[in-house]
């Protein structure tokens, strides 16, 4: 049985998307990674802020570049909630360029006990590509 990732969409709108991912882990599956949201055609994202509450794990954010390796744009470590926040400044953007899918992902590290749970919700905008 892999790790379960639930999604939900708190706001979908032509400017910014915002979501939830709640993780559990199944003790067996190990580091997975997952999109997040994908960018309509023509779209790309900039983080605005996130917020997480991770026990047991560590994760990554970033960009599906189209190659083995994502393009990461920040680390998130477990437990407590250290929320960051671009929202005057702009945040990372994804400059995965002409392979990437625009697609935002997550991916899990350390996650290897039955017992590491957490969620991750996080704000972004959406900018031309």
């Amino acid at each position: 049985m892999p790790n379960t990732v639930t999604l939900q969409v708190l706001e979908e709108g032509v400017k910014n998307t915002t979501v939830n991912a709640f993780i559990q882990a199944d003790g067996i599956a190990g580091d997975e990674t997952f999109v997040l949201a994908s960018p309509p055609a023509g779209k790309r994202f900039r983080l605005l802020k996130i917020d997480h509450n991770l026990n047991g794990f560590s994760a990554k954010i970033g960009f599906d570049s189209g190659l083995p390796d994502p393009n990461y744009v920040w680390a998130i470590t477990g437990a407590a909630n250290n929320p960051v926040s671009w929202k005057h400044t702009g945040g990372p953007k994804d400059d995965s360029g002409l392979d990437g899918t625009g697609d935002l992902i997550l991916t899990t590290v350390g996650m290897d006990a039955a017992t590491d749970f957490g969620s991750v919700t996080v704000r972004a905008i959406l900018i031309d590509a």
